[in-house]
């Protein structure tokens, strides 16, 4: 079995480190089954070190400590395509998929990225709504001021 650290970026964003892959294994995330969470390989974050927080013993897999940031550059993952599609319901309520690093022509050491993006297209709207929100507001003030003016 592989070793698995596992690193929250934000409530849409898990970073994954694989090492140790030489032969197929299942990849579970135990949030609630959602068919939209995608894994995809990342090669940005593959040399990263993950300060370690937390052990699950027999599991092989660690917990990194959280960073909970949002990056609009992120938005890639949307049009990006997934690794792999074996997407399942895993222990009757979370995400698994298969991983089989042959089939996917992955090394023994590689890292993923498992992406929920509803989320994130809802945490863009909130940011395109409050610029919105603010524009309006200079543009009352700038108006208003001009029409006072004017009298």
């Amino acid at each position: 079995d592989p070793q698995i650290i596992f690193k929250k970026i934000n409530q849409a964003k898990y970073i994954v480190q694989v090492k140790g892959a030489k032969n197929p294994f299942w990849l579970v995330f135990s949030e609630s089954f959602d068919p939209q969470w995608k894994v995809f390989l990342d090669s940005q974050n593959s040399n990263q070190k993950f300060d370690v927080v937390k052990s699950y013993g027999k599991l092989g897999v660690k917990e990194a400590s959280y960073q909970l940031k949002f990056s609009p550059f992120d938005l890639k993952y949307i049009f990006k395509r997934a690794l792999t599609e074996d997407h399942f319901l895993a222990n009757f309520y979370a995400n698994g998929w298969y991983i089989d690093p042959r089939k996917l022509d992955l090394p023994e050491e590689f890292t993923l990225v498992l992406y929920f993006w509803p989320q994130y297209l809802y945490n863009i709207g909130l940011i395109v709504s409050g610029i919105t929100l603010i524009l309006s507001f200079i543009c009352l003030i700038i108006f208003g001021s001009k029409k006072r003016n004017a009298k």
